[in-house]
């Protein structure tokens, strides 16, 4: 399965520093990665994956991610 956030109205300024934060947890250890993509065509790839490795415990994950097109 998967989870997809979209958030209208944001403007991602290309390589400028911008930081995706989140809570995450699990029912059995996992990692889920974290992509940027451009919600509308052509799609593109944002230049951004990253990794979380969750557990049965509450944690924070913070990403800072510079935009590319």
């Amino acid at each position: 399965w998967s989870f997809q956030l979209n958030r209208d109205g944001l403007d991602l300024g290309e390589a400028q520093p911008h930081v995706l934060t989140f809570w995450a947890r699990s029912d059995a250890p996992r990692r889920i990665s974290v992509n940027l993509w451009q919600d509308r065509h052509p799609n593109r790839f944002g230049g951004f994956t990253g990794y979380a490795d969750l557990t049965s415990d509450w944690q924070k994950f913070d990403f800072v991610f510079r935009p590319s097109n």
